[in-house]
């Protein structure tokens, strides 16, 4: 099931997906107008165009969610063509930001817990819900609802920003404790 742009999104969706800028000359803006869902499918589907992905992933679209992804993840949806292939990119990428918020919470959590053990026990149970929320965040993708283009790449151009803003948050955290309580 195709969902519809609204009318004026239209030009710049097809303006995109031919390489050019939209009405507002930057590609980066007119993504930012289409919303961050629909702009993470557009740049996805433009990448499997053949289009310059690591342009389109390593900014405008990265910059719509707020996260940075790895310079792996660019350069495997670069290098891919078939749908196997690009699924495969999603999911190391995925795995690359799991093992870095991992390693973040770990360390996060042993400093607060040195600090203290009440403060520690928020974090946890903090993390724990967050650990729900990211279980459940972009699943509407595996739904069978967006072809196989949802599962290719839109669930994981979804899911990794999302471990990535977390993994950023800890990483923020614990530079503030390391100031100090």
């Amino acid at each position: 099931m195709r969902r519809r742009l609204q009318p004026g999104l239209r030009h710049r969706r097809s303006a995109i997906l031919r390489g050019g800028h939209g009405r507002d000359g930057d590609a980066g803006k007119a993504a930012m107008t289409l919303g961050t869902q629909e702009a993470a499918g557009l740049f996805a589907r433009t990448a499997m165009r053949g289009s310059v992905a690591a342009l389109v992933l390593s900014g405008s679209i990265y910059a719509a969610f707020g996260a940075d992804l790895s310079k792996e993840y660019t350069e495997c949806l670069n290098s891919m063509t078939t749908n196997v292939q690009l699924e495969e990119c999603s999911k190391q990428e995925i795995d690359r930001q799991e093992k870095s918020l991992t390693e973040a919470w770990k360390e996060t959590y042993a400093t607060m817990k040195k600090i203290s053990e009440r403060a520690a026990q928020t974090l946890l149970d903090e993390q724990r819900a967050w650990v729900k929320f990211k279980d459940a965040a972009c699943l509407f993708f595996l739904s069978g609802d967006f072809d196989r283009e949802g599962v290719v790449l839109r669930f994981g151009v979804c899911r990794a920003p999302i471990i990535a803003q977390r993994v950023e948050a800890l990483k923020a955290l614990m530079q503030d404790l390391s100031s100090g309580p």
